[in-house]
Order: structure tokens, then sequence, then C-alpha cells
């Protein structure tokens, strides 16, 4: 048996059935179920070897070989099924859905598995790329947030702010600008814009995009 296919695609089945139940999305758990048992039934072509008959063997011999030089193609399924959980949970009930620090557990592991499995760090990051955009902007846009309620703070400046963390839709795809934590610093030190809150929400993501974790997970459960 092809032991890295057959737990590489249980793994994404468990991972994809466990979100999409949550999600309560069944055409799209249904699809993960079919993939990953597809994954385990080609894990498993190498027991057919055990049939005999007149040139039987041979042949399914010959695909077992051809199976297993198909290896690549495996880890393609894999980016594409995360790429597919890790969308749906950047962008699914975003104010009433799965906590933040939940989503973050789930992408983790499916970056772990993605490792484990031998696949680049570059395409693992590619296939989260959306689900970083989104949880970055959430941190910039919580200190946007903050400084639009500053006390006597200018509209020129809450301009600023607002130009800090940016959504914009085009067509079906989403578009995210989220300004680097130093920027904010910049901006915060220049205006004099300063109280408690702001500063923990910064070092909040200063300390998301150095650790990518939560420094306070309670306030994003």
């Amino acid at each position: 048996m092809n032991r890295f296919a057959f737990y590489l695609s249980l793994a994404f089945m468990l991972i994809g059935v466990s979100v999409f139940g949550y999600l309560d999305k069944p055409a799209a758990m249904t699809a993960v179920i079919i993939a990953g048992a597809m994954g385990m039934a080609f894990a498993n072509l190498d027991r057919i070897t055990h049939f005999k008959g007149a040139g039987f063997e041979a042949q399914m011999r010959e695909a077992v070989q051809e199976a297993y030089a198909t290896t690549d193609n495996l880890r393609d399924l894999a980016i594409v099924m995360a790429r597919a959980v890790s969308d749906i949970l950047a962008v699914e009930n975003r104010w009433a859905g799965v906590r933040q620090t939940t989503k973050l557990g789930i992408k983790k592991d499916i970056d772990r598995i993605l490792r484990d499995s031998g696949i680049e760090n570059g395409r693992i990051a590619q296939a989260g790329k959306l689900f970083d955009a989104y949880i970055t902007f959430d941190h910039a846009k919580r200190i946007t947030g903050l400084i639009m309620n500053y006390p006597d703070i200018s509209d020129q400046d809450k301009q600023t702010a607002e130009g800090m963390a940016v959504f914009s839709k085009r067509g079906d795809y989403d578009e995210l600008y989220a300004a680097p934590p130093e920027i904010f610093r910049e901006f915060l030190s220049k205006h004099e814009l300063n109280s408690k809150d702001i500063e923990e929400a910064l070092k909040d993501y200063e300390y998301f995009m150095a650790n990518y974790d939560f420094r306070r997970p309670e306030q994003w459960a």
C-alpha cells in the first residue's frame, strides 16, 4: 500500500468533512468524501496484484507502477483541497460562525499535513493566501476602528487611517490591503495618537506577523 497517498487522502477527508459539516455545506462535504475515497482507493492499487489471470497480473503491476509515479499528482490534489478548505474558512460566517482561534488552528493543521507530505513551503503559502490575507486584514481593521474613534482626530487623519485597511471586491475575487504594523506605528507616532487600546491592538498585529498566532486569543474567540 502506498502509505503516503493513503494517509494524505484520509487526513484531508477527515478535515474537510469536519469543516464543511460544521459550516453546513453538504455539497462541499460530499465532494471531499469522494475525492478522499478516490485517493485512498488509489493508494491500495498494489493489493490488486494478488489477482492472477491471463496477462491480468502483468497489466495491473504496470498500472501500479504508473500509480506510484503520480505521487506529484496527489500532492497537487492536496493543494487544491487545502486551498478550498482555507478559502471557505476565510470567508464563511465571519461574524457569527467558527471562531477565529478555531479557524487558525485548522489552518495550522492543514499546513502541517502539507509539510509532512513533502510539499514546498511556497506552494503551502499560496494555498492559504486568502486566509492569511483576511486574518491580517482583521488585525489592521481593528486598529483603524480604534483610530476612527480617537478623540478629536481630524477628518484628514481619519481618511488616512481608512486607507490602511481596505476591502474591495473585483468580480468573484476579494481584494484586501492591510498596511504592515510598522506603517501603523509610524502613523500613530507622527500624529501623537496614543491610547492603551490602540497600543495593545498594534502589539497583537506585530505578534501575529512575527509568530502566526494570536497574542491574546481571548480577543478573537
